[in-house]
C-alpha cells in the first residue's frame, strides 16, 4: 500500500483538508465566475479587436483558466511561488470592473459585512495570536520536559510533556519522549506486572507518535526498539524491513536488520544485509564487526579474520589507533581457536 499527502486534484485536496463546506465554496465560486463570463460574453461579439491593456488582461485570464484545468490533475497551488504568481495574474485580469467582457461583483448586506469582518479578525487573531502561542507553549513545555528528564525528575517531566500535548496534541517529539521514558522505566523495573504496564504505556505513546507523524523515522525506530526489548523479534523484523524498504540508502537500517536476524538465530541471513551496509558506507565499522561475527558463528573463521584485518586497515586510515588493540584481540582469539 502507498500513501500520498496530496490528491493531485485541487478540488479533492480542498475537500480532504477542509471538508465538504470548503469544496462547496470552491465549486460555488467557480460556478459564479463562469456564469458571469457566459452571461457577459453573449453581450459582446467574439474575436473583436481589443486595446493592449485589455488584451493583456484577457491573456492573464486565459492563463488562470489553464492553471485551473491543470490542477484537476495536479496540486501546484500548494507551491507559494505558483500561488503568488496566480494571484498577480488574477489581480491584473480583474483590475477593472469590466475586463474583456468579464464582470465580477461582490455585494454584501450590512449584517453580512459585519459578520465577515469579525470572522476575518478572528481568523487573523487565531493564526497570528492563539495558534502561535499554543505552538510556543507546547515547545516550551517539551523543552522543560527534556530538562527534567535529564535531571532525573521523571514524574515532573511527564507532567510537562502532557502539558505540552494539551497545547498541541500533534507534537510528535512529546509523544516520543513519553514513550522513551516509559521504556526506560520498564527496563529498570523489577516487578513483572509494573514492567509490563510500562511496556504497554510505551507502546501507546510510540503509536501516537506514529499516528501524528506517519512519515517520521524516529517513532518507527522507537517501536522497533520496544519490540526488541520485549523479545518480539518477528514483529521487530517486520517493522525494520518496512523501514529499510522506505529508506534503502540508509546503511544503519541494514545494520539494525542484521542485529535482529542475529538475535533470531538466522545467522546466514545476516551476511547479505551486513554486506549491504558496508557497500553503502565503507567506514561503518559496526557492519564489519557484524559480518565477522556472523562468519565466526557459521564456522568460517578464516574469512572472519580477514574481515577484522580490513577493519584494522580502516582504523589506521582514519587515525583511530586506540581501537586497533580491540581488533587485534579478536584476530588473536580466532587464530588461537583455529
Amino acid at each position: 500500500n502507498t500513501t500520498t499527502p496530496f490528491a493531485h486534484n485541487e478540488p479533492l485536496q480542498a475537500a480532504a483538508q477542509c471538508g465538504w463546506p470548503a469544496l462547496g465554496l470552491l465549486v460555488l465560486f467557480v460556478a459564479v465566475l463562469f456564469w458571469n463570463a457566459w452571461r457577459l460574453s453573449r453581450k459582446n461579439p467574439p474575436f473583436q479587436a481589443l486595446p493592449l491593456p485589455q488584451r493583456a488582461a484577457e491573456i492573464s485570464l486565459l492563463f488562470l483558466v489553464y492553471a485551473g484545468l491543470d490542477n484537476l490533475v495536479d496540486y501546484t497551488f500548494h507551491a507559494w511561488s505558483i500561488a503568488l504568481t496566480l494571484i498577480g495574474f488574477f489581480t491584473f485580469a480583474l483590475r477593472n470592473e469590466r475586463v474583456s467582457g468579464i464582470e465580477i461583483n461582490l455585494q454584501f448586506s450590512p449584517g453580512a459585512f459585519k459578520v465577515l469582518r469579525w470572522l476575518s479578525l478572528l481568523l487573523v487573531f487565531w493564526v497570528m495570536g492563539v495558534g502561535s502561542a499554543r505552538d510556543a507553549f507546547a515547545r516550551l513545555d517539551y523543552i522543560r520536559g527534556q530538562w527534567l528528564q535529564q535531571e532525573g525528575r521523571v514524574e515532573a517531566a511527564r507532567r510537562a510533556l502532557n502539558q505540552s500535548l494539551a497545547f498541541r496534541p500533534q507534537l510528535t517529539e512529546s509523544w516520543s519522549l513519553l514513550g522513551d521514558m516509559a521504556l526506560e522505566s520498564a527496563v529498570h523495573e523489577k516487578d513483572a506486572a509494573v514492567r509490563t504496564a510500562y511496556f504497554h504505556l510505551a507502546e501507546e505513546d510510540f503509536g501516537q507518535a506514529v499516528l501524528v507523524a506517519p512519515k517520521a523515522v524516529t517513532p518507527r525506530e522507537n517501536q522497533i526498539q520496544l519490540m526488541e526489548y520485549r523479545g518480539r523479534w518477528d514483529e521487530a523484523l517486520d517493522l525494520q524491513s518496512a523501514l529499510t524498504a522506505r529508506l534503502p540508502d540508509l546503511p544503519t537500517n541494514y545494520l539494525e536488520e542484521g542485529k535482529i536476524l542475529m538475535a533470531e538465530g538466522k545467522v546466514s541471513e545476516v551476511l547479505p544485509v551486513a554486506q549491504k551496509a558496508i557497500d553503502l558506507d565503507n567506514y561503518l565499522l559496526e557492519a564489519y564487526f557484524q559480518k565477522a561475527k556472523a562468519l565466526e558463528l557459521l564456522g568460517r573463521r578464516g574469512q572472519a579474520v580477514q574481515v577484522y584485518r580490513d577493519v584494522e586497515v580502516k582504523l589506521r586510515s582514519v587515525g583511530l589507533l586506540d581501537k586497533i588493540p580491540l581488533v587485534e584481540n579478536e584476530i588473536h582469539r580466532l587464530q588461537s581457536r583455529s
